[in-house]
């Protein structure tokens, strides 16, 4: 988790996929608490892996399903997210589902006509409205919230 945090504090932070051997809930919640931007346990094929890296590097997130069972059945432990949820505007409401469904800025970009730099305003401003620190987490309340489509 040092490791991360220290990457994360570079000029240049690179996108972070956390590998281990074991889905202990505590790893999971250091490593995305520490800002990973996925977490997958290592007997995933090399297919799937270097699939995750390149999701990873391309500004979305990558969790194994029993990874975010835990994570949604963790919950965000943030008080009071119905009522922010409801406070949003429906665009950053359609942001916060796209995360939810795994949508790289890119990709909700063009899902939802905007350029990639309102894509990255949008999530700034929900994770701050939202009290969230990582978009992972930002994943967990769409998932939370029955946003999910996929």
């Amino acid at each position: 988790m040092e490791a991360i945090r220290n990457l994360l504090s570079l000029a240049t932070p690179p996108r972070i996929l956390a590998l281990a051997s074991a889905e202990a809930e505590g790893s999971v919640l250091a490593a995305i608490g520490a800002g990973a931007a996925g977490f997958l346990r290592k007997d995933h094929t090399a297919g799937e892996l270097a699939g995750a890296v390149r999701t990873v590097a391309a500004g979305g997130t990558v969790h194994a399903p029993k990874i975010m069972k835990t994570l949604i059945g963790k919950g965000t432990g943030v008080p009071g997210m119905p009522e922010k949820i409801a406070a949003l505007t429906d665009s950053e409401r359609e942001v916060l589902a796209c995360i939810g469904n795994g949508r790289t800025n890119e990709q909700i970009a063009e899902e939802l006509h905007l350029s990639q730099t309102a894509v990255k305003t949008y999530v700034s401003r929900l994770l701050a409205r939202l009290g969230l620190d990582n978009r992972p987490q930002a994943a967990i309340v769409a998932h939370e919230a029955g946003m999910v489509t996929v």
